[in-house]
């Protein structure tokens, strides 16, 4: 969907990337990760063609960005910034409306979408006619994602997107947009240098040093022992542990499977946790609690299934989850 190839971009004698190349496939969350400075938000400008590279090529969907039109291509890529970007004068409808209007939309049409937007991002109808003075850090932070996604762009560039927010309203919208994304399935770069939230929402991480890619996989990838000294010094020491707050019970649980708890007392465990539970929280439940195994429970009181600490190390770290859900 996305190729960088072989771009180096400089400002007078300073390189911000050099000979740097990155290939984000189509439906997939890449999240790029690495400290300040090291030239992730340019890369993002690069796509957007906010600058150019002083060498090296870009493609999207096999077609060099150069001999594109620049409004359509900045039209089929929806861009979220960190201090949100709303227009003062507009109110959340206006905002939302701003590039299906420019693309001739009928305004029914515009109606609907913003409706739809509102829903999708958690907010209610009656945010319609608020400017955004009016709105919370985390509402406007929600306007700006529905703004960008409300001409249906097949690209979603998103740089340091949560960064303003405090922490508990950043979790909730980090898990907000991992469940639009997921529905959407949206091809995103976004920029961060907090490593939880790249665990949190990243299908892939790519890891930077200054102007380079140190390494590139999927979360559970960067346990391996492989692993450079900058990548792991970078991650620090507790990155397995942070992990499992990307996953959910019901990704490493038996399904329908009762488990004993180890001293032939298969009703021992009392330990009832929701399937969508945070893996990292049911592990600290059980460790206070001294027990083994947990059964797992619906919405509906129903147990489901069952799992143990041995699940949670075969399979949380695995890098895979389990089909059903």
């Amino acid at each position: 969907m996305i190729k960088l190839h072989k771009i180096t971009k400089k400002y007078g004698d300073t390189v911000a990337l050099n000979d740097f190349s990155l290939n984000i496939p189509e439906g997939i969350l890449l999240v790029l990760l690495g400290p300040s400075g090291c030239g992730k938000s340019t890369v993002i400008k690069l796509i957007n063609h906010l600058i150019t590279p002083t060498s090296g090529e870009i493609f999207i969907n096999n077609r060099n960005i150069k001999e594109m039109d620049l409004t359509n291509l900045r039209r089929g890529i929806g861009y979220v910034i960190q201090s949100v970007g709303l227009f003062p004068h507009y109110n959340v409808y206006e905002n939302i409306a701003t590039v299906p209007r420019l693309l001739k939309w009928p305004e029914n049409e515009i109606d609907r979408r913003v409706d739809y937007l509102l829903e999708l991002v958690g907010l209610s109808k009656n945010n319609r006619n608020k400017f955004p003075a009016e709105l919370s850090g985390g509402e406007g932070q929600r306007v700006g994602v529905a703004r960008a996604l409300a001409a249906d762009p097949p690209i979603l560039l998103m740089d340091e997107p949560f960064g303003s927010v405090d922490p508990l309203n950043r979790e909730r919208l980090q898990k907000e947009f991992y469940r639009i994304q997921k529905q959407l399935k949206k091809t995103v770069l976004l920029v961060t240098h907090d490593v939880e939230e790249a665990i949190r929402l990243g299908d892939q991480i790519a890891i930077m040093r200054p102007g380079h890619l140190a390494s590139l996989g999927n979360p559970a990838h960067f346990i391996a022992e492989k692993e450079e000294k900058y990548v792991k010094e970078f991650l620090g020491d507790e990155y397995p542990l942070k992990l499992l707050s990307r996953l959910s019970v019901q990704d490493i649980m038996d399904w329908e499977v009762v488990k004993d708890s180890g001293d032939g007392n298969s009703d021992v465990s009392t330990l009832q946790i929701y399937k969508e539970s945070n893996v990292s929280s049911a592990l600290s439940l059980m460790i206070t609690k001294g027990i083994n195994v947990c059964q797992v429970i619906d919405d509906e009181q129903n147990i489901v299934g069952t799992f143990t600490f041995e699940d949670i190390l075969k399979k949380a770290f695995s890098g895979e989850k389990n089909a059903k859900e």
